[in-house]
């Protein structure tokens, strides 16, 4: 086989697959589009999408709307560096006065921690000691502790650990994040779900 035959057959598949990359990226914006646009619709929330200029790269996505006097925004973002890039929905749920201080996972990260928490016995309470050995003392408010010692309030953040990566409460805000950008409505909505759970509880806590 000549070079020029083996350059053109290379140059062919490059392009092919060039072409084929170009085409999963398009329905996997198409997906991601849909689905964003179908959960804002359904809780009456505005969605925007914002193209990245770069080719085959995702564009942000972003829902905002307000539930029960809150501002709620839903997004997408980058995480990580190099190898650990990727992208991570974010949501956060602006609750003010509602919020009672702050609730910050230690740096050795949340689930680890936080498992080792809930398994402890709910008939005794827990020491300043084991909280402070799941959250950062220096950041934690002592009315964040507060809320791991009611057992309805341990079950709700229990079930949000569950669906998330990462999250936190800290200046009003509840924060929420997973690893991923979902594709499907129905999964936006088990991820919302428990952020919106929790923002209630604490609203009845407070009233």
């Amino acid at each position: 086989m000549s070079p020029w035959v083996s350059t053109l057959l290379f140059l062919g598949l490059a392009v092919f697959l060039f072409g084929g990359n170009i085409h999963l990226f398009r329905r996997m914006r198409q997906r991601r589009r849909e689905a964003w646009s179908t959960f804002a619709e359904r809780h009456a929330w505005r969605f925007t999408e914002v193209r990245n200029p770069l080719p085959l790269l995702p564009s942000r996505l972003e829902i905002e709307g307000h539930v029960e006097g809150h501002r709620i925004t839903l997004c997408t973002e980058v995480r990580g560096h190099g190898k650990g890039r990727h992208e991570a929905t974010v949501a956060r749920l602006e609750l003010g006065d509602s919020a009672p201080g702050s609730l910050v996972p230690a740096s050795e990260g949340l689930g680890p921690s936080i498992r080792k928490l809930f398994r402890l016995k709910a008939k005794r309470d827990l020491s300043d000691a084991e909280l402070d050995a799941v959250f950062d003392p220096e950041r934690t408010s002592p009315e964040g502790r507060a809320l791991l010692r009611d057992s309805r309030m341990r079950q709700r953040l229990r079930t949000l650990h569950d669906i998330t990566s990462r999250f936190f409460l800290a200046d009003g805000v509840l924060q929420a994040e997973r690893r991923d950008v979902p594709e499907d409505a129905a999964v936006l909505e088990a991820f919302i779900a428990p952020v919106l759970e929790l923002g209630a509880a604490l609203d009845a806590r407070r009233a």
